[in-house]
């Protein structure tokens, strides 16, 4: 999924797609909301933009897009 929104993003590494991958994986299990949703794909979104300016610690996205309001 993120993989789609990336080609109109910064050059991102195969190591940051994995991680952005993860950290979407993730935060869809905790919110019970399925891939390929509208839902999902705003998180996608956000979960870039979020990368693309600057917040690159996993731990941080996943407490950011969670739903808990929680993060360092």
């Amino acid at each position: 999924m993120i993989k789609h929104l990336v080609q109109h993003a910064i050059a991102i590494t195969p190591a940051d797609l994995a991680m952005l991958e993860s950290v979407l994986e993730e935060i869809l299990t905790r919110r019970g909301i399925a891939k390929g949703t509208d839902a999902a794909s705003r998180i996608a979104v956000d979960l870039l933009d979020l990368f693309q300016h600057g917040i690159r610690n996993k731990q941080q996205l996943l407490a950011m897009l969670s739903g808990t309001k929680n993060f360092p």
